[in-house]
């Protein structure tokens, strides 16, 4: 009997409003962190190939763990997922620095990091 009137009030109410209307769906989101995960493997080995191992190798896999552990820092803290944005913003920027430090032209290979960061902290505050 309550499960009968449970699932009726669900099917008569309305979906839930989404709260950040400009975040794509799950699989656009793992579609586009696999791109970027080979993006910045690929400019790892172009950098390991050309200085060996240093600062501009360290730093992109430093921001690699970073991005690993991201999904599970914010899950352990959801009400921090702003700030953890912004961190993750800035040390993306950061290992832009020191890559382009090394090497210009390996800039063109993380501006999508860039890019996609930069919209990933518009749309959760604008959404606060």
């Amino acid at each position: 009997m309550m499960s009968a009137a449970t699932f009726r009030y669900y099917k008569m109410s309305p979906p839930p409003a989404r709260v950040r209307p400009w975040l794509p769906p799950g699989a656009f989101i793992g579609a586009v962190w696999s791109i970027l995960f080979g993006l910045l493997g690929y400019v790892h080995y172009l950098l390991y190939k050309r200085f060996g191992f240093g600062k501009g190798t360290t730093a992109v896999t430093l921001f690699l763990l970073f991005a690993l552990s991201y999904p599970i820092i914010t899950s352990l803290h959801p009400d921090q997922v702003g700030l953890w944005n912004v961190v993750s913003l800035i040390a993306a920027f950061l290992m832009a620095l020191v890559v382009t430090s090394l090497s210009a032209p390996l800039l063109y290979w993380v501006v999508p990091l860039l890019v996609w960061l930069s919209y990933v902290n518009v749309v959760f505050a604008g959404a606060s």
